[in-house]
């Protein structure tokens, strides 16, 4: 008798500011797919004041999970969101993911930090305090301008403070060199406009590694459609 096909399983990081309750419709689709899903929450995310937690604590705890599941016998796919490409970037390498999936995600290069990402300067959107936490104050414009007004208000009003330093502290891996990647281009994006996408994707080529891509008309946060 032959071994049960494996159940694939998707591991979703989320973006800065968000966390797992902002994902539930996207992962109960999945799930209802047949597929397992697993959204940590991220360490920088925890809403804590003030927050000591950096990149490196989000890409310790992704890693730690996907080793997990790895180990278990899954087939992984991982699903990044914004932020979350720079944690998977760097967590995810040479462990045998089935495939790399980036969702309006920053696709950095090694030895490069989120404000490297975003031009060497923070996000006009985004606005920083004397704790040295950031915060996005037009969210609902900046995140989800595609949605009804009250349920892009909800949302925003959900978010939570980011600490700097998990904007700052550097990359040291690049996990789409070793797994195969596809990129979903938010072509209506205000946070991570298109342009901005479509340079991520092509200095990636241009490296010679391949990524899939597939643009869809959404805005930042099409989970939530």
């Amino acid at each position: 008798m032959s071994p049960a096909p494996r159940r694939s399983t998707f591991l979703v990081i989320h973006g800065a500011w968000h966390h797992p309750e902002l994902y539930g419709t996207f992962c109960k689709a999945i799930e209802n797919r047949g597929a397992e899903v697993i959204c940590p929450r991220l360490p920088s995310c925890s809403g804590e004041l003030p927050s000591t937690k950096t990149i490196e604590d989000d890409v310790a705890l992704i890693r730690a999970t996907a080793e997990s599941l790895v180990q278990e016998g899954k087939k992984v796919f991982a699903v990044m969101h914004s932020y979350g490409g720079m944690v998977g970037t760097d967590a995810l390498e040479g462990l045998g993911l089935q495939r790399l999936i980036y969702l309006a995600a920053f696709v950095p290069p090694s030895g490069k930090n989120l404000v490297d990402m975003l031009g060497g300067s923070m996000a006009p959107f985004i606005v920083g305090d004397e704790q040295g936490m950031l915060r996005v104050p037009e969210a609902a414009s900046v995140f989800y301008q595609d949605l009804p007004d009250d349920e892009a208000a909800f949302w925003a009003g959900r978010l939570v403070p980011m600490p700097k330093s998990a904007f700052l502290n550097r990359i040291t891996r690049a996990a789409y060199r070793g797994i195969p990647a596809t990129y979903i281009l938010c072509k209506d994006d205000r946070a991570i406009p298109a342009s901005t996408q479509e340079m991520m994707i092509s200095n990636v080529q241009s490296a010679g590694v391949s990524m899939d891509v597939v643009r869809i008309t959404a805005s930042h946060s099409p989970f939530l459609k």
